[in-house]
């Protein structure tokens, strides 16, 4: 059985919201067609952006306090 479109406005605080096809809720991008490639690729983004920030501090950094500083990166992120 196939559900039918409604057709009804949704206010929000007296206002009709823009209708998109992608948005960001509770940390996961969520599209209207339920895909989950907006999210994967805005994933894939962040982790690429934290293991470049690992690999500087592993050249800058002695062993004990870069341990340290990755810790409060992932807990940060």
């Amino acid at each position: 059985m196939r559900a039918k479109p409604v057709n009804g406005n949704v206010m929000v605080k007296n206002e009709i919201p823009d209708i998109v096809d992608t948005t960001l809720f509770l940390g996961f991008s969520l599209h209207a067609k339920l895909r989950w490639n907006s999210h994967i690729r805005r994933l894939a983004e962040r982790l690429s952006s934290a293991a470049h920030a690992v690999k500087r501090m592993r050249r800058l950094t002695d062993e004990a306090p870069r341990d340290q500083l990755i810790s409060v990166l992932f807990i940060v992120s």
